[in-house]
């Protein structure tokens, strides 16, 4: 009885020592959850180990779809599939593996090796895949003859054309980023198209301008050291004007006609005598005339073409133009150009002149014309005013509208009469000052006739020969209307140091422009 009472107490005092006893079922128990922790585990490295790979490998994709435009292999795409398939087996077989071991599978003990299995199959896929993907990129490159060798990356895997990519998003079904399309290539070509449309449009006016400038020869005779008979000819450029029935009319700077003999050049070579149809001295002008008779060659007076008068008084600031004579000191040569500033009632002599300020590089002493795009004669290129606050380097073109009525007298062989004076037309606020109404002179011309006269700055032109004067554009007008050697009747107001004004009148002979 006592043997019987001891034996549960050594039971019970050996599981207290011992702990619980083990069983074949505890001991399988503890195997199967190791097998779960095994594969949960395996199962979410071999997870992250593929999305890793699909994230290294997307820039390269990319960098290849931007750089190359090689069609693509069929080999190239077909290897792409496996890499989605063969990766998303083993996760799914992990997970079945996990499944099964945990439910149906109780009583194998050599499946907690699975996941080691799982990762190695996994490693081993991945390595096949870049292996592929290497060798089918180094087919594609071999099989290409226009597509040269590409640099190899990090990873050792050669760049693949981006139709390749292309081709492997359409048949694997992946979506695609689209980027925006390149630009930049577009918008670089306008500038050169734009300057090329300016430069084509450049040429046409001066070939179409060609035919209108002729040299203008100005011939001195004179005698060498042994007293032999020489000839100096300077040439000066001209420009056909009209064409009458009986000569050819050329506009030229007034400096030819101080030479002894003129003879004009035309375009095909033709060189023929010429001589002055008339002169103004004081705007450097001078019209030429090349006389020619019935047995004159027609076929040659029909090449002669004459340049056409532009409406001066629409061209504006930025407007291109186009210098043609003599702008580089050298007939037949041009400059180009646009206007930067327009001078809309610039004093001159015994008028207002629409005067426009251009970057063109000029030498007006030669004869430079401006002409606008359409070929037309705009102005006519001079001297720089010593008065103005323009820079230096800047073209001053006198419009052909403002000198219009002195080129039509000088073509019809008439002088233009002057006085020699400046002025503008006194303000409201200069009326408010007891200023009287008139024309403000701001100038008189050294020994002009208004000079020789008496007439003086500051003085206000109210009456010239019977009519009222009240601007600069009126007096012009009444100007216009006087013949040199005409004897003129002015009328000036002259204000003393009270600030009264005193009523003057003047006789003076006008004289010859």
């Amino acid at each position: 009885m006592a043997m019987k009472d001891e034996e549960p107490k050594k039971k019970l005092i050996n599981e207290k020592i011992v702990g619980r006893k083990l069983t074949f079922g505890r001991v399988l128990q503890s195997l199967l959850v190791a097998l779960c922790c095994g594969l949960l585990f395996g199962g979410a490295a071999a997870f992250a180990f593929v999305r890793i790979s699909r994230m290294q490998k997307a820039p390269q994709a990319t960098a290849a779809m931007q750089e190359t435009d090689t069609p693509a292999e069929p080999s190239s795409a077909a290897l792409t599939l496996p890499q989605t398939t063969e990766s998303e087996s083993v996760i799914a077989e992990s997970e079945t593996s996990e499944e099964g071991t945990g439910t149906e599978h109780p009583d194998k003990e050599d499946e907690t090796v699975l996941p080691e299995e799982s990762e190695t199959l996994e490693t081993a896929s991945t390595a096949d895949m870049n292996a592929a993907d290497s060798n089918a990129d180094e087919t594609e490159l071999s099989e290409d003859p226009e597509n040269p060798s590409l640099p190899e990356d990090d990873d050792g895997i050669r760049e693949s054309t981006a139709s390749a990519d292309e081709t492997e998003t359409k048949e694997n079904g992946e979506a695609e980023d689209t980027e925006p399309e390149d630009t930049s290539e577009t918008s670089g070509t306008k500038i050169p198209d734009t300057a090329d449309v300016i430069i084509a449009m450049q040429k046409r006016v001066f070939e179409i301008t060609k035919p209108f400038v002729v040299t203008v020869n100005a011939i001195t005779t004179g005698q060498t050291w042994f007293e032999s008979p020489a000839e100096s000819t300077q040439p000066y450029a001209g420009i056909i004007l009209d064409m009458t029935e009986q000569e050819i009319l050329i506009l030229t700077t007034g400096r030819p006609t101080e030479s002894e003999m003129l003879r004009i050049t035309f375009q095909d070579g033709t060189t023929e005598d010429a001589y002055v149809k008339q002169l103004s001295v004081r705007d450097d002008l001078a019209v030429l005339a090349v006389p020619y008779g019935e047995d004159a060659d027609v076929e040659w007076l029909s090449t002669i073409r004459e340049i056409t008068m532009s409406d001066s008084y629409a061209a504006e600031v930025g407007d291109p133009v186009i210098a043609i004579g003599a702008p580089l000191g050298v007939v037949g040569s041009c400059a180009f150009g646009s206007i930067g500033y327009v001078s809309e009632t610039e004093p001159a002599l015994d008028m207002s002149q629409r005067v426009l300020y251009a970057d063109l590089r000029i030498n007006p002493e030669k004869g430079s014309f401006i002409v606008n795009r359409d070929g037309e004669l705009l102005g006519i290129a001079g001297e720089q005013s010593k008065k103005g606050s323009f820079d230096a380097d800047l073209a001053r073109i006198v419009t052909v509208g403002s000198v219009k009525n002195i080129i039509d007298r000088l073509e019809a062989g008439e002088k233009e009469a002057y006085i020699g004076l400046e002025g503008f037309a006194v303000s409201d606020e200069m009326l408010s000052n007891n200023i009287p109404y008139g024309m403000y002179i701001t100038n008189v011309y050294t020994d002009s006739p208004a000079y020789n006269a008496g007439i003086k700055r500051g003085d206000i032109v109210t009456v010239v020969n019977d009519a009222k004067i009240s601007d600069a554009f009126s007096y012009e007008e009444a100007v216009r209307a006087l013949r040199p050697d005409e004897t003129v009747s002015i009328a000036v107001r002259r204000g003393s140091a009270d600030g009264e004004y005193r009523d003057i009148s003047f006789l003076l002979t006008a004289g010859e422009r």
